[in-house]
């Protein structure tokens, strides 16, 4: 679905949160094999200092490294490491495809260009399974997406990323030119659906991002990690998103209007979705585009608002949403990377009607009329209920300036002395005063 909203967070992808054991992407950095956790962009070291040149995830959650020409597996948990087997060329890359097998690209005999391998774990058997286009050289990661194998960028032709044919290397192919992708990658599913990471370098540090494999395009997930020299996830690991925040619907979108005097209050059908710690909160905002919080005018832990003439207009349209954030309801705290926003409703208050009397006769005959001139203001045409003497009545005005001619009846007279006109009520077609 999603919603079209105003922008509130930092353009960061959120996702679930793990232990120290389950990763989501694991670092080749200074100072050793660290992890990512993606939800909070926060980077942990787990491993000591290992010889190695690129780095990977079993399926059992195993970290797999691979260090002269040899792949290695670290247990996480023990500390254990286990040789898996040798790879030739020089590799400088790996990955755990979903089924076990380990893939690598190393240099070829000739040294003219580079190769594919598959190492399988159990057996520990190496397979050359062919030769990359010549010239063809590896300078970063390798990643699986939708089950093709896929490669970064090299030295020695167009960087960015290829797709490598596993059945036929030789038929490996530019995707994205893209030369800012750095030399780490990593893929696994994010609530059902596989996403691909990888880093860029921003100048002294890197930054990762995700990558649409569709267009190429990239979206900032941990700004300013450090150096990540490498990138490893299992590509068939499943991880649930972790900010599930939702603020969920109001019963309709279309215009509530209400007298200045009343308070509105909008439907919320309680379809919301909150993390521990997060509540509902309802917003009211003079703009709908808008970057949160700002042009907040009010802000509720009920969908119920009410006009104030410091800071709002009568006649005037204002946007109320839901907002799904951690903190009390009434008091999100916007600094959150979990924050969501409902669509916008829309609210008007109305002005109330009113008048004033400008004139009134000093004296009348006794069987003339009373002609009092008066000023309205509101929505058009106004009705103003009066008595005087015996009589009463209802005036409509449709205009501003309007005269109250009141008549005796036919054949009588008014009273001689004062006349006491009283007026009863006003009203307009939405509101009306007593």
């Amino acid at each position: 679905m999603r919603k079209a909203r105003p922008l509130i967070l930092f353009g960061v992808i959120l996702f679930s949160c793990f232990s120290r054991t389950q990763a989501q992407i694991y670092l080749e950095a200074i100072g050793g094999i660290k992890e990512l956790n993606l939800c909070t962009c926060d980077v942990t070291e787990i491993a000591p200092t290992i010889s190695s040149s690129a780095i990977g995830v079993s399926q059992n959650q195993n970290l797999v490294y691979l260090g002269s020409d040899q792949v290695f597996s670290y247990n996480l948990i023990t500390g254990n490491t286990t040789l898996l087997g040798d790879v030739s060329g020089g590799a400088n890359n790996l990955v755990v495809a979903e089924n076990g097998l380990i893939y690598s690209v190393g240099i070829n005999a000739a040294g003219t260009g580079s190769f594919l391998g598959v190492l399988n774990p159990v057996s520990g058997v190496f397979t050359n399974l062919g030769d990359l286009p010549i010239d063809l050289f590896s300078g970063g990661d390798l990643f699986f997406y939708n089950g093709l194998l896929y490669m970064l960028g090299g030295t020695s032709f167009v960087g960015g990323i290829y797709q490598i044919p596993i059945a036929n290397p030789a038929a490996t192919f530019l995707v994205f030119d893209n030369p800012t992708i750095g030399i780490g990658a990593a893929s696994f599913y994010v609530g059902g659906i596989q996403k691909v990471f990888v880093s860029v370098n921003n100048g002294n540090t890197d930054d990762v991002f995700e990558l649409d494999m569709t267009t190429g395009a990239l979206t900032l997930v941990c700004p300013t990690i450090q150096s990540i020299f490498d990138m490893g996830a299992w590509s068939g690991l499943q991880f649930n998103a972790c900010c599930a925040n939702d603020a969920g619907h109001f019963q309709s979108l279309s215009l509530v209007q209400a007298c200045a005097d009343e308070s509105i209050t909008l439907d919320h059908l309680g379809d919301e979705v909150l993390n521990p710690g997060a509540a509902l909160s309802f917003v009211l905002v003079t703009d709908s585009t808008a970057t949160l919080p700002t042009g907040i005018l009010q802000i509720s832990a009920t969908p119920t608002f009410t006009f104030n003439a410091s800071n709002m207009e009568v006649n005037t349209v204002y946007f109320v949403a839901a907002v799904a954030a951690p903190g009390p309801a009434g008091a999100p705290d916007w600094s959150s990377n979990c924050i969501d926003l409902s669509y916008f409703a829309k609210v008007k208050w109305n002005a109330l009607p009113s008048f004033e009397v400008v004139s009134f006769p000093s004296a009348v005959c006794a069987n003339g009329c009373a002609e009092v001139s008066l000023l309205f203001s509101g929505n058009f045409p106004i009705n103003l209920s009066w008595s005087m003497d015996n009589l009463t009545g209802v005036f409509s005005a449709d205009m501003p300036n309007e005269v109250l001619s009141i008549c005796p009846p036919p054949g009588q007279n008014f009273p001689i002395g004062s006349l006491d006109l009283q007026f009863l009520s006003i009203s307009d077609g939405n509101c009306a005063c007593p």
